[in-house]
């Protein structure tokens, strides 16, 4: 597995998987009842991207953050 802590290291670690034909599975830290956090190739953690950040109405998501940290945006006012 490969932890993450920005884009770039996800573009430079999609990057490689290209170059060398390796699948990959990017999950977030949450559930997939479907499997599709789970490969053979390379397991990509986005799970330090966790980031909530109010842009006017919106709420913009990092790729790591899970329902439990929108909703304590939402209670902290965001």
């Amino acid at each position: 597995m490969l932890s993450c802590a920005t884009q770039e290291d996800v573009a430079a670690a999609l990057r490689w998987c290209a170059r060398h034909a390796v699948p990959f599975a990017p999950p977030s830290g949450g559930h997939s009842y479907a499997g599709f956090s789970t490969t053979i190739g390379l397991v990509i953690s986005v799970r330090p991207i966790r980031q909530v950040e109010a842009r006017g109405r919106r709420l913009h998501l990092g790729g790591g953050t899970v329902n439990s940290d929108v909703c304590a945006a939402r209670d902290a006012g965001l």
